[in-house]
């Protein structure tokens, strides 16, 4: 089972950010401490991008797999904000927040807003499509694992 948990957070000027974590209950130990360290990192990463973008908006989702040592393992851009420069910003900010490590590694989703406030309807869609991302990668993954067990040895 998936548990969410959001953080609200305020970054530079005109950009904010919001982060959904996900986790299993075993992974709960210190979740408060964790997302008041990823909230601060996100803080001081998200910055406005400036060129061409005057009076544009939108919101981007991210999915950011991190491993227990607090590692990115992957960054997936599940929902565009609409513009480039704003989706590459997304992922900058996504690569270079500071992760704590944990127990065990967490899916980290990322609702940030350029220009316009992250929603609580935002925050709900980012949660669903992040969860919903997650839900099939561990399906794919416990797929794998059966055809693997399936297979004769050679």
């Amino acid at each position: 089972m998936t548990n969410a948990v959001f953080i609200r957070t305020a970054a530079a000027l005109f950009a904010t950010g919001m982060t959904f974590i996900t986790f299993s209950s075993a992974q709960a130990e210190t979740n408060a401490d964790y997302r008041a360290s990823v909230e601060k990192s996100i803080d001081a990463q998200l910055r406005m991008p400036e060129a061409g973008l005057a009076g544009r908006h939108g919101t981007a989702t991210l999915a950011v797999v991190v491993d227990a040592s607090g590692r990115v393992e992957s960054i997936k851009l599940l929902k565009s904000a609409g513009f480039a420069n704003f989706d590459r910003e997304a992922i900058r900010t996504a690569s270079r927040v500071s992760y704590p490590a944990s127990a065990n590694g967490r899916t980290v989703a990322m609702v940030l807003g350029f220009n316009e406030a992250v929603t609580s309807k935002a925050q709900a869609e980012g949660g669903a499509i992040v969860t919903a991302w997650a839900d099939e990668q561990d399906r794919k993954v416990r797929l794998a694992q059966q055809t693997t067990a399936q297979q004769p040895d050679s």
